[in-house]
């Protein structure tokens, strides 16, 4: 897993998100327990890491760019 994404799956757990590994990604669950945001095994460029943080603050998740 890359460096970047480890430092966002921290950061989500302390925010209560459940994150759950599968066979080609991770599914991670809002704490509201109804919403879910999918990410792939091997998320590649920068863009894709804001696609990620852009669906999770949708959802509540607070990211200060640390």
């Amino acid at each position: 897993m890359p460096k970047d994404l480890r430092k966002i799956f921290r950061e989500a757990e302390q925010q209560n998100w459940e994150i759950n590994k599968t066979s080609d990604g991770w599914q991670l669950y809002a704490p509201d327990g109804v919403n879910i945001v999918s990410v792939h095994g091997t998320p590649g460029k920068q863009r894709v890491r804001q696609e990620i943080l852009t669906k999770m603050r949708r959802y509540g998740f607070r990211w200060e760019g640390r």
